[in-house]
């Protein structure tokens, strides 16, 4: 139940602590605007850490100052210095599962009250609200819930992912990722964080082949990393698609992804991606249990969603590509007309 704990106006400094990965970042954004509305002009600083520092502009929108956390023993002292010299009223722990850093972060910074959800660390907390049912509410929905001491109903509010970006920011060796060869643009990311995250060679190119020769007005772009390259080459080889030269500039890589009409992807940050930017998604999971809830699907935006228990390159291709024209005829068709 909301309650109006913390809106009162006499919060002058806010510290979010944020400092995991890219999806995680994208997952809070909805959080971040709704906090910002209701803020009273008190400054929000957020705690990213080097994994996640590339996604900034996911949180700049939304927060005064960005803090980043890196594991090196001699950085985390200075950053403990610098925090404790902040002198937050408030800190936020956007973890909704317990996080040793988190812990201690709470045990030495300064802060008159420390806010978090639910768990097995709750003694590190002043206040908490209920860890929601991990299989039946998405990651975002259990985020939304540090909103209720902020007399905030998250049932009440608008939950989208959020993450701005246009055209200018694209590099400038793919401008011509900005004209579209075909009616449409299929971007299939094939990176993900782990090997257990890549499709595989030959599901990946039966998936194109069947795309190319039964679409005619839809191309296909490959986006992928350094280390993927050989891979995608294999996957391109005798087709008619393009391999996107991989970026380490995120907000290049979103510019680049934000030109597709539809998304193919293994990797939660790109479907998170995706979803915040408002670009249908296939996406693919690989979910053998309930230990850690339910898998961070694609959220308000039109998906489908294909799991296997074992192994994503369990998955047919012919299953992907009958999702495919699902979402093709009902997001695409006539989308630009």
């Amino acid at each position: 139940m909301p309650i109006n704990i913390f809106n009162s106006g006499n919060l002058k400094k806010i510290l979010l602590l944020r400092h995991d990965r890219i999806g995680d970042v994208l997952i809070s954004t909805p959080f971040l605007k709704n906090l910002r509305k209701i803020s009273h002009g008190a400054e929000i600083h957020i705690l990213l850490s080097t994994k996640n520092i590339s996604a900034r502009k996911a949180a700049e929108p939304f927060t005064d100052k960005i803090h980043i956390y890196n594991k090196k023993p001699k950085e985390i002292l200075r950053l403990i210095g610098r925090l404790r010299r902040e002198n937050y009223d408030l800190i936020i722990d956007l973890f909704d599962n317990p996080s040793s850093t988190s812990n201690f972060l709470l045990k030495y910074i300064k802060s008159k009250w420390k806010l978090g959800i639910d768990k097995t660390n709750s003694r590190n907390y002043t206040h908490t609200v209920p860890l929601l049912d991990k299989m039946k509410f998405h990651i975002v929905d259990r985020i939304c819930n540090l909103l209720l001491p902020f007399n905030i109903d998250p049932k009440t509010i608008s939950k989208d992912l959020i993450y701005y970006v246009d055209k200018n920011d694209m590099p400038p060796t793919e401008n011509l990722l900005c004209n579209k060869i075909k009616e449409y643009r299929l971007g299939i990311n094939l990176s993900g964080s782990t090997e257990a995250k890549f499709w595989g060679t030959d599901n990946n190119r039966e998936f194109c082949r069947k795309i190319i020769n039964d679409f005619k007005n839809v191309e296909i772009v490959l986006f992928t990393t350094n280390s993927g390259l050989t891979r995608a080459e294999e996957i391109q080889s005798g087709l008619e698609l393009r391999t996107v030269p991989p970026t380490s500039n995120f907000h290049e890589f979103a510019a680049m992804i934000a030109t597709c009409d539809l998304i193919l992807s293994p990797d939660t940050s790109v479907i998170h991606l995706a979803s915040a930017i408002k670009i249908p998604i296939i996406g693919l999971f690989e979910f053998s249990g309930e230990n850690f809830g339910m898998p961070w699907y694609p959220y308000n935006v039109p998906c489908e969603v294909i799991i296997d228990n074992n192994s994503i390159k369990n998955i047919k291709p012919e299953i992907v590509i009958e999702r495919f024209v699902k979402l093709y005829e009902q997001n695409l068709t006539g989308r630009y007309k």
